[in-house]
């Protein structure tokens, strides 16, 4: 009988343990609840950006193939622009979208895009699509992650595309 009650009296002892180990979890909680579902929908937004520019600049590479030595810019940029608001992002319509056209070198990739046409060089579109506190209803507002201090991000995605000379294909990257 000594040993029941010994027992009883170290659990009743112990009472409010458990909250107390709840209270001390609960941000480890919360942190990884904001890195399964914040950093997700972070991730699936950037891949939106990125189908969205990447179709964009194709749209435009596609007009500058129609086009003769004398480039329409102002063509590839419309067909570009139209390519890129017909997509969504963060749930909402895309309205910003940068565009830039130019000369690509496909060697030296890293370069960008150049203003004047060079021998070897390919007529490009550059599209660029963010989410920011300006642009496409930005920024991305986070649901868990302003517990730890995170309210927002910022966006961005770019994609090259250019035209090659010798069998009309078309180069992404």
């Amino acid at each position: 009988m000594t040993r029941s009650c010994n027992i009883t009296e170290r659990l009743h002892g112990q009472r409010g343990n458990v909250l107390v180990w709840f209270a001390l979890l609960l941000p480890v909680l919360f942190g990884f609840m904001a890195l399964s579902v914040d950093l997700a929908r972070l991730y699936l937004t950037k891949v939106e950006l990125q189908n969205a520019a990447d179709a964009a600049a194709l749209a435009g590479a596609l007009a500058v193939s129609g086009s003769s030595k004398s480039y329409n810019w102002s063509n590839v940029t419309a067909d570009a622009q139209k390519l890129a608001r017909s997509n969504f992002a963060n749930g909402e319509q895309i309205q910003h979208v940068t565009i830039d056209t130019g000369y690509w070198d496909s060697s030296n990739p890293v370069a960008g895009l150049h203003s004047t046409e060079t021998s070897g060089y390919l007529p490009a579109v550059q599209v660029t699509i963010e989410i920011s506190s300006t642009k496409n209803g930005g920024p991305l507002n986070f649901f868990f992650a302003p517990i730890m201090g995170i309210d927002s991000s910022e966006i961005q995605a770019t994609a090259i595309a250019a035209q090659s000379a010798s069998d009309h294909s078309i180069l992404v990257q």
